[in-house]
């Protein structure tokens, strides 16, 4: 890890700047950032800069590195910064380097593209920010569902699949996305089932602290006093809710935005409870699950008998069976984010 020592002023400043100018540097949604003390944190990048634009254009990955003048205050992990014990602000580097042809998610150094500065003004711990609007008018048609979310938030779709240029345009189907401009939750995305229904609502979360492991946390909280009954917590150790009176299953994952590993939370339409049991028998299962691009790996051990089945973040099923012995293997393609469900336990999230 480097330590980079500012020399000169912040790129970034309040000033509203032209679209030109726009597309000579990346843009964050401002130049300070609230942060909340021993929270690990990813920055959402608005927009980007020209440079990283042609890069992208013709290759699927960026990396992202931080930097900061000041290492008593941030601990410096790579693609994520964490405030330590005290309160204060520090300055900045967020640096896009082309990806490693080596090593997924890692830079390549010899390849930096762009970079910008800004401040993380550090809060107390546990500030808590209101988890945004989510719309679950489950079944609503596509116009409908944007039209709703226009009332809180900008359509983002067209940005977000020009940053995106290798998803197909059958993957652009499937989702609609949102800009909220709130480091915390910076996007939002819809997703669609088939028939252009509405079958699912994801927020994209920045602060992992604020969805726990495998403890209640604040998003739990929140969710509790929704009428949300908190289940149990998958492999990742993070929580599976439902809502009767909803129809709605809300759990949480893990997700690859701008070379960084945000936590995002899904809401989506369930017309039972997905684990059809008693809050305490929500346990992980005893089978190992793991992915390798298009293959999902389950090793039975104590699960040899029980019904698998994987489903896409729609709600489709990519693969199911039943396990034998030792090691049983299924093709999702290239399905994205995929929850594996093995007998009654807790549904597991693979990327």
């Amino acid at each position: 890890m480097r330590i980079f020592t500012f020399a000169s002023t912040l790129l970034l400043s309040a000033m509203t700047i032209t679209a030109a100018h726009a597309q000579d540097r990346c843009e964050l949604f401002g130049d300070t950032v609230n942060v909340n003390r021993n929270s690990q944190f990813h920055v959402f990048i608005k927009s980007y800069s020209q440079p990283v634009k042609d890069y992208l254009a013709n290759a699927k990955r960026i990396a992202i590195e931080y930097e900061s003048d000041d290492t008593n205050l941030i601990t410096l992990g790579g693609a994520w910064f964490q405030p330590t014990a005290k309160e204060g602000t520090a300055k900045m580097k967020l640096i896009v380097y082309q990806e490693s042809a080596t090593q997924k998610d890692q830079p390549d150094y010899a390849h930096k593209i762009d970079s910008l500065d800004f401040i993380v003004n550090i809060q107390p711990k546990g500030t808590k920010v209101a988890l945004p609007y989510v719309n679950v008018n489950w079944g609503s048609g596509k116009a409908e569902a944007i039209a709703e979310m226009e009332k809180h938030y900008s359509l983002y779709s067209d940005t977000y699949y020009a940053m995106n240029p290798t998803i197909t345009q059958d993957e652009r189907q499937q989702f609609d996305w949102f800009l909220n401009p709130n480091f915390d939750y910076p996007l939002l995305a819809l997703g669609y089932n088939d028939y252009g229904q509405l079958f699912s609502s994801n927020i994209i979360v920045a602060d992992g602290t604020r969805l726990g492991f495998q403890n209640t946390s604040e998003i739990s909280d929140y969710l509790t006093a929704e009428g949300y009954e908190l289940l149990g917590y998958d492999e990742m150790g993070l929580l599976v809710c439902y809502n009767e009176a909803k129809q709605t299953q809300a759990s949480a994952g893990y997700i690859t935005i701008q070379g960084q590993y945000f936590r995002f939370l899904n809401f989506q339409y369930m017309d039972e409870n997905p684990l059809a049991v008693e809050k305490v028998e929500a346990t992980k299962p005893l089978a190992r699950i793991t992915r390798s691009g298009s293959t999902v790996s389950i090793d039975a051990e104590g699960d040899a008998g029980q019904q698998v089945r994987i489903f896409t973040l729609d709600g489709k099923i990519a693969a199911q069976g039943r396990l034998a012995n030792g090691k049983n293997t299924f093709n999702v393609g290239d399905k994205g984010v995929v929850v594996v469900r093995v007998g009654k336990h807790a549904g597991v999230k693979l990327m």
